[in-house]
């Protein structure tokens, strides 16, 4: 079944949220470091998205996953 833009992207930001905080922790692992990055940015540019504070994104995304 098809979803809409707004289903999609809070699954998307989700799974990134789900992924960063298993990452947290891991920086011995030689492919996490990059992982983290890839999601942080990510999830910064869903920010620019014009409804990104009603769906979860309004706090400062280096600060929750420090890299």
């Amino acid at each position: 079944m098809k979803q809409s833009a707004e289903e999609v992207l809070q699954f998307l930001i989700d799974l990134l949220e789900y992924h960063l905080e298993e990452l947290n922790g891991m920086e011995n692992v030689p492919f996490a470091l990059g992982e983290k990055y890839a999601f942080v940015e990510c999830l910064e540019i869903i920010q620019n998205w014009q409804n990104a504070e009603d769906f979860g994104l309004a706090y400062n995304v280096e600060e929750r996953f420090p890299i």
